[in-house]
């Protein structure tokens, strides 16, 4: 039997319960609130990546699962898809390093629909 991998999980879910919210946000987009802490509230990304780190997991992937176009246009946010995509690699990246652990960096793609 081959090695076994152990990924980080949920980060968004994660995030909701580590308190990200985003004010003025309508009810029905909180969903994108974890995607935009990358650039809001950085720190607490950076704490729940650590917190899978701690865990031993062997691979964290990006903070970006709803960082498309599709969904950021809900809140009026279309342009700062790549960018919210490159903090959420740096982030990430920044865990790994402050960890001092051989952890791998995976990028995080949405439902195919939402390109």
């Amino acid at each position: 039997m081959g090695k076994l991998l152990v990924l980080d999980g949920g980060l968004g879910h994660l995030l909701k319960h580590c308190g990200v919210r985003v004010p003025n946000l309508p009810y029905d987009q909180q969903f994108l609130a974890g995607t935009l802490a990358n650039e809001t509230d950085p720190a607490t990304v950076l704490k729940a990546h650590r917190a899978y780190i701690a865990t031993g997991c062997q691979c964290i992937t990006t903070n970006n699962f709803v960082a498309t176009k599709y969904s950021l246009s809900k809140v009026q946010r279309r342009a700062d898809a790549i960018k919210l995509s490159q903090l959420a690699g740096l982030l990430a990246r920044q865990a790994v390093t402050a960890s001092g652990l051989p952890v791998m960096v995976a990028g995080s793609l949405p439902p195919l629909q939402e390109r």
